[in-house]
């Protein structure tokens, strides 16, 4: 509707919409305009017609684009599998830290007297405690800038700088900018904190004023909310609130797959790069938790329309496949899975990604079976482990470790399983599936997640607690 002209308006008469002027301006020859304080200045009849033209045309142009998305629904609604589900839980049935080392203790003959239920990731001030935005000067907001760049690994980095140039306080952005960029200000935060301890209150901050802003974005459900759901995976991932990291990852994933990838985008640099964070976030967080990884097994679903597509694909993407593809109260290690192993055995063991997949779950604790590890895939769950203690000390060496915590697990659990099979087998070499791994590389490794946890620790108060499981583990044999 347009609104009534400043003619009018003075003389309390009745405007029309007629074009490009009223009646009454027009029987006068006068400019058909009224008042735009939004805009602070005269506006004609005719320019606020375009407009509203212009806007439909946009409105029309969505609704089309929003027809071509990918929108796989009825996969997401008729699936019963498990690991698609958004769940509240951090850790896979009894995959808990504490569980891998009390099974391996019972399997070195070794009474476990150390508590790791409490060690869980969670923040190590108190919620109620607030801080005055005023905190965030000019001055701390370039070093996080800077520092954001620098050490933030480039796969986890959605912006480049040119978003963070602007000339004012960053609480006096537009909401929805302002909130993008206190995330990815609190992301350079967490990690900044690790060599400077005066900016935990800054990394408090920061968080707390994200998570004003987060619940209202992500109800919108476009694509900002997927951005600002991958920061928050990403924070929590340095800085853990809790056990939301893989609820927040699962809502991000259905995103994905319920809403669809548009085909063309005006910001598809932005989304390409959004997503490919995501897959990198998602298979880092589900590989240390022992977790599906979700945007793989909805690949791994669409296969199933096409069987002989599956000779084509990868060897890892068949296990995946096996492992993952069945009810939620079956175990996966049937003779079927037991058979594929043995034959491509060669193979699996040169894809470090197959490796550290079974190095996690093949001490499984599923809701059938006590923890165990079969004996085909012990080539594999040692190679696993070793590769996933290495690229930690690789990270850590390189200072280009994301997470503490989740780095923290993983070297536990697969120091544990490695530990416990050495002493299982403790021959002077260890041949399987002619795969030849000699002692003094098993206590080397050994010894290098010794030092990662020892360097994790110093950074995640709760990750003593796994320094000190794993050296009594070590010790007690």
């Amino acid at each position: 509707m347009i609104l009534t002209c400043t003619r009018c308006k003075k003389r309390h008469l009745k405007c029309d919409d007629q074009l490009p002027s009223c009646a009454n301006c027009n029987g006068t020859g006068s400019e058909c305009v009224y008042y735009d304080p939004a805009v602070a200045e005269y506006v004609s009849r005719k320019e606020i017609h375009d407009l509203q033209r212009r806007l439909e045309q946009l409105e029309n142009t969505r609704k089309q684009t929003e027809a071509k998305l990918v929108s796989p629904r009825e996969f997401l609604f008729s699936t019963g599998k498990s690991h698609l589900e958004v769940t509240t839980h951090l850790y896979l049935g009894k995959f808990t830290p504490g569980n891998i080392f009390i099974w391996a203790m019972q399997q070195c003959g070794r009474q476990c007297d150390i508590d790791l239920s409490k060690a869980e990731p969670r923040y190590e001030c108190a919620s109620t405690v607030k801080f005055d935005k005023a905190m965030l000067t000019p001055s701390i907001t370039r070093i996080l800038v800077d520092n954001y760049f620098e050490n933030i690994n480039f796969k986890f980095r959605i912006f480049e700088r040119p978003f963070f140039d602007f000339d004012v306080q960053v609480r006096n952005l537009p909401s929805r900018r302002c909130l993008l960029v206190v995330l990815a200000l609190a992301i350079s935060s967490a990690q900044y904190m690790r060599k400077d301890p005066n900016f935990v209150p800054i990394t408090l901050l920061l968080t707390q004023w994200a998570q004003t802003g987060i619940p209202e974005c992500v109800a919108e459900y476009n694509s900002d909310s997927l951005t600002v759901m991958v920061l928050s995976c990403l924070l929590q991932m340095l800085h853990p609130t809790g056990q939301d990291l893989w609820y927040t990852l699962g809502l991000c994933c259905r995103f994905c797959l319920g809403q669809g990838i548009p085909k063309e985008t005006e910001d598809a640099t932005t989304f390409e790069k959004t997503l490919s964070v995501l897959y990198d976030i998602e298979e880092e967080v589900a590989l240390s938790l022992g977790r599906v990884p979700m945007l793989q097994a909805y690949n791994i679903h669409q296969m199933k329309s096409n069987v002989s597509g599956l000779h084509s694909v990868s060897l890892t993407v068949q296990l995946f496949k096996k492992i993952y593809d069945r009810q939620e109260q079956e175990c996966p290690y049937d003779d079927d899975l037991n058979h594929f192993l043995r034959t491509h055995m060669d193979t699996l063991t040169s894809d470090p990604k197959s490796c550290v997949l079974l190095a996690f779950i093949t001490a499984h604790s599923c809701s059938i079976c006590p923890p165990s590890i079969a004996q085909v895939v012990i080539p594999l769950v040692v190679v696993g482990s070793m590769n996933i203690i290495k690229s930690a000390y690789e990270s850590i060496r390189n200072e280009n470790m994301i997470s503490c915590w989740l780095e923290t697990i993983k070297v536990f659990n697969a120091g544990c399983t490695l530990f416990t099979i050495y002493q299982k087998h403790s021959h002077e070499a260890m041949d399987f599936s002619n795969i030849a791994i000699t002692e003094q590389q098993i206590l080397q490794h050994l010894s290098l997640a010794e030092t990662a946890l020892d360097y994790t620790s110093r950074y995640w108060r709760d990750g003593i607690r796994y320094k000190y499981a794993f050296k009594s583990l070590v010790q007690s044999s």
